[in-house]
């Protein structure tokens, strides 16, 4: 159910997303490449398929949710 799915979204964005052991080369965040639909993710592969998910049943392409520069949590 989406309520479990909710609940791991959430842990997993208060846990690793923003570590920073988890920055690319570049210096990109893992949440920014999973929000951004990066395709060559090893890890949080899940989470990935969890936001193209919701992003096709809101009809919205990659990159068209754009973030204000301050954004809560």
């Amino acid at each position: 159910p989406f309520e479990t799915n909710l609940q791991s979204a959430k842990t997993w964005r208060t846990s690793i997303a923003h570590d920073s052991r988890y920055l690319d080369l570049a210096g990109t965040s893992l949440v920014s490449r999973v929000c951004a639909g990066d395709g060559s993710l090893i890890l949080s592969t899940v989470q990935a398929t969890l936001v193209q998910q919701i992003n096709d049943f809101l009809g919205l392409q990659t990159g068209e949710f754009e973030f204000n520069l301050f954004q809560p949590g």
